[in-house]
């Protein structure tokens, strides 16, 4: 994924710099919520150096540090966490949830047991505690944590994803995919669904036709390639994900208070490059293309290295039909940084896009070469070969796409 632009923030000579332990500690809140997680946790340092017994920036930063993967770490801060405040009960379901990636599955299951106890409504404890017996293969019990998730907090996406994935691997797809639609309806932008989704379908295609249909994105008019032959007909979706105009009401807020957090930063500090790149990618997952390439052009012209920002550019380029300036874009990309994969993988859409199949063949070549496991290209490429007759070839990459997902999802197991 995207990494966000190295850079320092400025700091405006007007600006106060917090002196107490609230301050720290608020200061570290707004850089949690940007993501920036390493700053936060400098933030909560400094707060708890001040105020040993702050029990919320001890939480705060064990959040912080679950989401760096610093999961002993961040049990460390829990316990201090519960230490001070033994009804501190959301700690207890995030020392939880470290515990769970520490294969410390009892105790994750322990912490969750306590917290349900004291709040029995709390979705997320029973989520941490379905996915540890999940993996403990007390499949009903995990089953029936996620129902109960479901039932307690009906608007709960992780719950749905969770029990879809599980549903899933029990081959119980109908259900999978209506549980993926669901999630799909509350976050649209859950890349994880979607993906899973299709792949699902791809399953059931494959079960009733031989040869799964190939789901495509970019193709506005979704008209179908292909010869008379039912088996071998190329269906060309309008996009692979799904219609992504829908958001939902908490996807607008979080990336509008995205935006409003950095127009402030802007406004108190014209030259901060990393309110600019954040608003950037803000504006384009709300769609607001044009605005985001105005942000992007701004880290661009400011971090001429930013190939980030370039690979935003261009996808929001090509969002609005801008699709040379896109190529041009992930060229800069492959330019920077020669073993960028999203960037061939990138180029290739946008110049099959333009029908340069071979130039599109060689970029999804370059972006398998670079990672033999990105079942996407090989899905492009099949594409490709398709286009331009090729039904051997075609067929063995969509097959070969077909096993990297299937080994992806027994490495869950």
């Amino acid at each position: 994924m995207a990494k966000k632009p190295g850079n320092k923030r400025k700091r405006p000579a007007h600006k106060r710099r917090p002196s107490s332990a609230q301050d720290y500690y608020k200061q570290g809140q707004v850089k949690s919520k940007r993501q920036d997680h390493e700053g936060a946790i400098k933030d909560f340092d400094n707060a708890i150096k001040l105020k040993q017994d702050y029990t919320d920036a001890y939480y705060n930063r064990g959040v912080s540090k679950i989401a760096l993967t610093d999961y002993e770490d961040a049990i460390e801060d829990f316990d201090v966490v519960i230490q001070q405040n033994p009804e501190y009960v959301e700690a207890y379901v995030k020392r939880g949830f470290a515990r769970y990636f520490t294969d410390a599955l009892d105790d994750a299951i322990a912490d969750c047991d306590y917290a349900i106890q004291r709040k029995s409504d709390f979705g997320e404890a029973y989520c941490v505690r379905g996915l540890a017996k999940e993996d403990l293969g007390l499949i009903d019990e995990a089953l029936e944590d996620f129902d109960e998730a479901i039932r307690v907090q009906p608007n709960y996406s992780d719950a749905y994803y969770y029990r879809g994935s599980l549903r899933g691997e029990l081959d119980e797809i109908d259900d999978a995919i209506s549980d993926y639609d669901k999630v799909i309806s509350l976050d649209p932008n859950n890349m994880e669904a979607r993906i899973e989704r299709q792949e699902l379908i791809d399953v059931l295609s494959e079960e009733e036709d031989g040869f799964p249909a190939i789901f495509f994105s970019r193709n506005p008019e979704g008209v179908e390639l292909g010869s008379d032959d039912t088996d071998s007909t190329v269906h060309v979706m309008p996009d692979v994900f799904g219609d992504l105009t829908e958001q939902s009401e908490v996807d607008v807020e979080k990336y509008e208070g995205i935006i409003t957090i950095n127009d402030e930063a802007i406004r108190q500090n014209p030259d901060d490059i990393t309110a600019y790149y954040e608003r950037g990618v803000a504006l384009y997952h709300l769609f607001r293309f044009d605005e985001a390439i105005q942000d992007l052009d701004e880290v661009i012209k400011q971090q001429p290295g930013n190939v980030d920002a370039y690979n935003y550019r261009g996808m929001s380029k090509e969002c609005i039909d801008l699709t040379e300036e896109a190529i041009e874009d992930f060229n800069e990309v492959i330019r920077l940084q020669p073993d960028n994969v999203e960037a061939y993988y990138n180029r290739g859409l946008s110049r099959l896009e333009l029908d340069l199949h071979k130039e599109a063949i060689s970029d999804f070549d370059q972006a398998i070469l670079l990672k033999t496991d990105f079942a996407k290209a090989y899905i492009g490429r099949s594409f490709v070969y398709k286009v331009l007759g090729n039904e051997r070839k075609s067929d063995e990459d969509f097959m070969k796409a077909v096993q990297l997902v299937m080994l992806s999802e027994a490495g869950k197991l």
